[in-house]
């Protein structure tokens, strides 16, 4: 019986270190899957990072084009009015 009992011990022995082994390696394997989530975490943001710059001087292109066009506008509206009196106070010929 003393046998038996000795079997017992070394076989719980046995998968009591094999549990730790197991153990350790999933800490390990845990460890690596979250510096990979980490690393595409970081490139992904940064990738969004530079899609924001990106946005930015567009709207900034676009908000100085729409500022060109409206001092166009603007002076198209004065090229108007002078086309006008310039019509309005010329002499008329009789035809």
């Amino acid at each position: 019986m003393l046998r038996a009992n000795g079997d017992t011990e070394a076989k719980l022995d046995a998968m009591g270190g094999a549990f730790v082994d197991a153990n350790s390696e999933l800490e390990k394997e845990g460890l690596g899957v979250e510096r990979a989530i980490s690393g595409i975490t970081e490139v992904q943001m940064k990738e969004i990072q530079n899609r924001i710059v990106r946005f930015e001087e567009l709207d900034l292109q676009l908000e100085k084009e729409k500022q060109q066009l409206e001092q166009m506008k603007a002076m198209l509206f004065v090229d108007q009015l002078t086309l006008l009196s310039h019509k309005r106070s010329a002499p008329k010929t009789k035809s």
